[in-house]
């Protein structure tokens, strides 16, 4: 019990894990494990709303209520609740939708700028998309926009570079886009301060275009892609960190393209996409141990959004040495 905090709906019921791990003599890491990992939407063949909820603690994909059914589009996590934001249905789509995995329900949000192939993230209590394609056959845009669900309302940043097929991830109060393609399939790495309102170059990562992307333990990772944009398919999988601004090689996951890509209870996941034909293949990355290990197979499509909700932890606590 916290004194002061009001919970926003029912508890937390669910078995949790924690974990300590000593940062320093008199500090340690304090992780509670929880959550799961949700897929939305894509193309099995078909367009479709199939959203899923992925438990790492059973291995389990578990089918949800379905949201409005598209591809191309993005997925944040935003104050308990899952967001899929824009993509194409028979025309590009600004459709932002809120899942409530509690009362298995979306719910229809404010409307984001019609983009296609977006990158997206989580920041500061925001929601953001960032980039993509306005017409969904290469009118390729650096729109960048903050969604605010309390108020309900999009608001426009500084843009990033225009591209389609980026990653998208939040790491230590900034937002990044990284790879996508330009005139050609690029590595280029852009960080948003939005208290500053700036997009900023960093180090470029390895070029791709259709990859993953999620925040991990402190660094921002891509996972997978397409190196031409034509079916040189790769599982590359590159650390960023941001203080030295490096990008490093990690273990490759299976090669795919147009994959999701979401960070849970301290790993890594990328799930579904394209291998040349369409996959449910789930992975889990350990960044400690340099590993990828195979997952329970979500619904095989590609084009699809990720996100994970309801995970908890608490950064660091002073311990009485």
């Amino acid at each position: 019990a916290m004194g002061g905090v009001t919970t926003r709906g029912p508890s937390h019921t669910n078995p949790m894990t924690i974990t300590t791990k000593p940062d320093t003599v008199s500090r340690l890491l304090v992780r509670l494990h929880g959550g799961f990992g949700f897929t939305s939407c894509g193309n099995t063949g078909a367009i479709t709303g199939i959203t899923e909820r992925f438990d790492d603690v059973a291995n389990t994909q578990t089918g949800r209520t379905a949201a409005t059914a598209r591809l191309a589009l993005s997925g944040y996590s935003l104050n308990g609740f899952g967001f899929t934001s824009c993509g194409f249905i028979a025309a590009v789509t600004g459709l932002t939708e809120r899942f409530d995995d509690v009362a298995n329900t979306h719910t229809a949000r404010t409307a984001a700028t019609a983009r296609s192939y977006l990158a997206e993230y989580g920041l500061n209590g925001f929601g953001f998309t960032s980039c993509g394609d306005t017409t969904n056959v290469g009118a390729n845009t650096g729109i960048t926009q903050r969604f605010d669900d309390v108020a309900n309302t999009q608001t426009g940043r500084t843009a990033a570079t225009a591209r389609r097929g980026p990653g998208g991830y939040g790491l230590n109060g900034f937002g990044f886009t990284s790879c996508g393609f330009i005139a050609a399939v690029t590595g280029l790495t852009e960080r948003f301060d939005d208290v500053a309102n700036t997009q900023t170059a960093r180090t470029a990562a390895t070029a791709r275009v259709g990859t993953g992307g999620y925040s991990l333990n402190g660094f921002g990772f891509t996972s997978c892609g397409d190196t031409t944009s034509v079916g040189a398919l790769t599982g590359i999988t590159e650390r960023f960190d941001d203080v030295a601004n490096t990008h490093t090689a990690r273990t490759a996951a299976t090669a795919r393209r147009d994959i999701a890509g979401y960070s849970l209870n301290g790993f890594g996941f990328t799930s579904c996409g394209s291998t040349g034909a369409v996959t449910g293949l789930t992975e889990r990355f350990d960044d400690v141990a340099n590993t990828q290990t195979a997952r329970t197979a979500a619904t095989a499509r590609n084009f699809l959004a990720g996100y994970s909700t309801n995970e908890y932890f608490v950064n660091f606590i002073t311990r009485d040495i």
